[in-house]
C-alpha cells in the first residue's frame, strides 16, 4: 500500500449532486408541512447542513446542537451533547441533520434527547451511512450515500483530531495506518484542492 490516503472518496462536485438529490426528496416528503425545524449537529454537519438548507425552501429553519464522541479514529464511550439553541420542539416537524451514521452511538443519544422534547415528527438525514459499522440500529429517513468499507473518512465536516473538517471534499484513509502516519499525510493533503 503506497499511501495512507487511497483516493478522493467524494469530490466537492459529487457532494453537491448528492445534496441536490437529498433536498429534492426532503421537499417532497415535507410538501404539506408549514414549517420544519432542522436540527444540525455541530461541528461535523455544519457544512452539510448549511449547504442542504441553501437548496431547501424557506419553511426549513436551522437550529444547532453540539455533540462529540470521537478522539482520533476512536469513538468515546460517553457522548457529550449540548442543545444550544434548542429550547422547545413541542409539536414541531423536526429533521435531524448529521454528517454520518457510523456506530450510531451519537445519533441514538441525540434522538433520545430530541424525542424528550415531544416533536410532532422526527426524521433523520445523514450525508453518509457506514452500513457495516452500526452498533445501534436506527432508521435513517434520508441518506446521501452508503459507505461499504471500514476505512476512515476525512473532510467536509469529518475530521481527524480536528484536522480536515473544512475541506470541501472527502478523502479515504486506510484503517491500518498509524495515527502519526495519518496526521502527516492529512497535513500534506491540506494544500490540495479537489473539485
Amino acid at each position: 500500500m503506497e499511501h495512507a490516503i487511497n483516493k478522493i472518496y467524494l469530490t466537492a462536485s459529487q457532494i453537491n449532486i448528492i445534496i441536490t438529490e437529498l433536498a429534492r426528496k426532503i421537499e417532497q416528503c415535507y410538501f404539506n408541512a408549514e414549517e420544519v425545524t432542522c436540527v444540525i449537529v455541530l461541528d461535523g454537519a455544519k457544512s452539510f447542513g448549511e449547504d442542504l438548507l441553501e437548496k431547501l425552501s424557506e419553511k426549513f429553519t436551522p437550529v444547532f446542537i453540539e455533540a462529540k464522541s470521537y478522539v482520533g479514529e476512536r469513538t468515546q464511550a460517553n457522548v457529550q451533547i449540548d442543545l444550544l439553541e434548542v429550547s422547545s420542539l413541542l409539536d414541531r416537524e423536526v429533521l435531524l441533520i448529521d454528517d454520518i451514521y457510523d456506530t450510531g452511538k451519537t445519533l441514538s443519544r441525540i434522538l433520545r434527547c430530541l424525542e424528550m422534547l415531544r416533536p410532532k415528527s422526527l426524521k433523520t438525514c445523514v450525508l453518509l451511512n457506514r452500513v457495516n459499522h452500526h452498533e445501534k440500529k436506527l432508521k435513517m429517513d434520508f441518506v446521501g450515500k452508503e459507505v461499504l468499507h471500514k476505512d476512515f473518512l476525512v473532510g467536509y465536516g469529518l475530521d481527524y483530531d480536528g484536522t480536515g473538517r473544512n475541506w470541501p471534499y472527502i478523502v479515504r484513509v486506510y484503517e491500518d495506518k498509524h495515527s502519526k502516519e495519518i496526521k502527516e499525510i492529512i497535513g500534506k493533503n491540506n494544500e490540495k484542492t479537489y473539485r
